[in-house]
Order: C-alpha cells, then sequence, then structure tokens
C-alpha cells in the first residue's frame, strides 16, 4: 500500500460501502468532502471534520490545520472549536511537541476558534509524530446543488502548498539551480492557504465551493464531479498556475496538476460573472476553467487534444518524501 491518502477504489470498497450499510453518509461526506453535516435534537446543525496527518516536514501541522477549516468553510460553516491528538515518537524532545501545540494555539486563534483539547501519546513503533485534528463548527449556509451549464471557477493557484513545502524542504538543492529570491516568493503563499476571505466574499451568492486539498486540482475536479453524479468540460490551459510551480515541479519531475493544491477553491455557480466581479473586489482572482454537463464524463481538454480525466492519483508530495 502507498503513503498518503488511499485509493479511490479502495475508498469505496472499504470505507463508503461499509459505511453505508450500516447508518448512511451525512451530508458533505456523502459529496466526497473530508467533513459531515450534522443535526441536533433542536434543528441546529453542526459540521464536523477530522483529518489525520504525518509533520516530518516544516509546516505540516498548518497545512493539515488549514484542510479542516477550509473544509469546514466551503461546505458552509464557521469553526468554533478544534481538539487534537498526537502520537509521538518516544526519543522526540519535549520541545518540539510545545512547539506544536504553540503553533496549533496560534492557529485557532487567527481561526477566531477554541482549542479545546490536546490528547499526546508516545508509541515505540513511529517514526514521525501522527497528528489527528477533530474540527466543530456551525453551518452557517445551507448546501446548494449545481445543475449542468453552471460554470467552475477556480480561486487561487495550482499546487500552491505542495511548492510551498517543495521549496522549504528543498531549498539547499533548488538554490544550486534558482535564485533565493525566486523560491522565497513562495514563502508567502503559507498565508494564502486558508480560504476564509475567499469564502466570506462569497457570502449571499448561490454557488458550491470545493476546496482543493491532497491529490491537487484533478482530484479535487474528481472528486466534485462524482460526488455531485455530474460530469464536467474545462481547458487545462485556463487552471491558473505561478511560474514558481511549473519550474519547481519540472526540477523534481513531478505533476503540479497532482499536487498538493490547499489555497485553491473550485467554485460553481450559474453567475459566474458577478462571483469573479466580487472576488476581485477582494483582490482576488476567478478563472473560468468550463462547465458542469449533464453526462458523467469528465473532459479536460488541451488545445486540440482531448482527454478523460482518470480517477485521483496519489499526491505528488509523497514522491518527493521518498527523495528527502
Amino acid at each position: 500500500m502507498n503513503t498518503g491518502r488511499i485509493s479511490y477504489n479502495m475508498t469505496q470498497r472499504s470505507v463508503r460501502k461499509p459505511m453505508k450499510s450500516g447508518s448512511g453518509l451525512l451530508p458533505g461526506f456523502v459529496r466526497y468532502r473530508d467533513c459531515a453535516v450534522v443535526s441536533g435534537k433542536n434543528g441546529d446543525q453542526m459540521v464536523t471534520a477530522v483529518l489525520t496527518g504525518t509533520i516530518g516536514m516544516a509546516q505540516e501541522v498548518r497545512l493539515l490545520f488549514c484542510r479542516g477549516e477550509n473544509q469546514i468553510l466551503c461546505q458552509g460553516g464557521r469553526v468554533q472549536a478544534i481538539s487534537a491528538a498526537i502520537v509521538i515518537p518516544t526519543d522526540w524532545e519535549e520541545s518540539r511537541l510545545a512547539d506544536v501545540t504553540a503553533e496549533l494555539s496560534g492557529l485557532c486563534r487567527k481561526a477566531g476558534a477554541d482549542f479545546a483539547q490536546m490528547h499526546v501519546t508516545a508509541a515505540e513503533q513511529i517514526a514521525v509524530p501522527v497528528l489527528t485534528l477533530s474540527f466543530l463548527g456551525e453551518l452557517c449556509k445551507e448546501e446548494c446543488l449545481p445543475e449542468p451549464g453552471a460554470a467552475i471557477l477556480a480561486v487561487g493557484h495550482a499546487g500552491m502548498a505542495g511548492v510551498a513545502i517543495l521549496a522549504q524542504n528543498g531549498r539547499e538543492a533548488l538554490k544550486k539551480r534558482y535564485a533565493g529570491a525566486f523560491l522565497e516568493k513562495t514563502d508567502a503563499w503559507w498565508n494564502e492557504l486558508s480560504l476564509r476571505q475567499a469564502t466570506e466574499a462569497l457570502d449571499g451568492f448561490s454557488c458550491y465551493r470545493y476546496p482543493v486539498q491532497e491529490g491537487g486540482v484533478l482530484a479535487a475536479l474528481w472528486y466534485l464531479a462524482d460526488g455531485l453524479g455530474k460530469g464536467f468540460d474545462i481547458s487545462m490551459k485556463q487552471i491558473p498556475i505561478r511560474q514558481q510551480t511549473v519550474e519547481i515541479c519540472e526540477f523534481y519531475r513531478i505533476n503540479p496538476y497532482q499536487l498538493a493544491g490547499d489555497g485553491m477553491m473550485l467554485v460553481v455557480t450559474e453567475k459566474a460573472e458577478e462571483c469573479a466581479a466580487r472576488l476581485q473586489e477582494k483582490g482576488m482572482e476567478a478563472v473560468l476553467l468550463g462547465f458542469i454537463t449533464a453526462d458523467k464524463a469528465k473532459i479536460l481538454r488541451n488545445e486540440e487534444e482531448v482527454r478523460y480525466l482518470d480517477k485521483p492519483a496519489r499526491d505528488e508530495l509523497e514522491t518527493f518524501r521518498q527523495k528527502i
């Protein structure tokens, strides 16, 4: 079994199918999000999300936090509280644990959320710490399911989080080919991973929002369409990408469109021009990729070439992990 998120087929067989046979799938998770909408006895609705990941490379604590927060935001919620559990190697220094706790506390403060609790366990069987974050949020906006013909907009650019990690953890090797100033531009991307500002800008608009995360923009497009039971027809050349992303991905020979894309969001709406104008007012750019279609064909166009999107592949960041 490969490291990282398990395959689409394995998820269908061993996760979603057994869950359906029990209590069924809740809104959010049923549409291939890493969150679920839970209804309370009083009719109020809450959004929950649980994410787990290793934190062996720099900034992976922030990445995991942003993934959970962005899931809640795109579902139409606001994060209220976060709980954490971490399994650390027995030889891990206590000062590093304190750093992780302090970073989580700062991230909660910026998100306006309570840091509810943190459970810590040490184990001899692991070499890299494993962090689990549980998010609880209040549902503020009902989900709006798009119809065929709705436009697909991209906010942000491909491979944001992945390239930021590659540039930081592979800085010495990259500096042998690229200027330091060129690489340092990616450091600012860490401050752009939260979709808080983008989702707030779209409050009041009828749209469906999906966060780009593990597996990159191609995985997000697949899960978005599959969760809706629809297809799409988009232009690959329209997917926004920065020059740093192109260069660094070429250096490591990885596909930027299958690289962790946290900080990017897909917006499906019948009011594309209005949404794009609102985002531009707030200093963000929205690019039209294509449209939702009635059938389930997932079409990618590259000038005259037409191909169909394959099932989500392993995130290219896992390839990089094996090289360091």
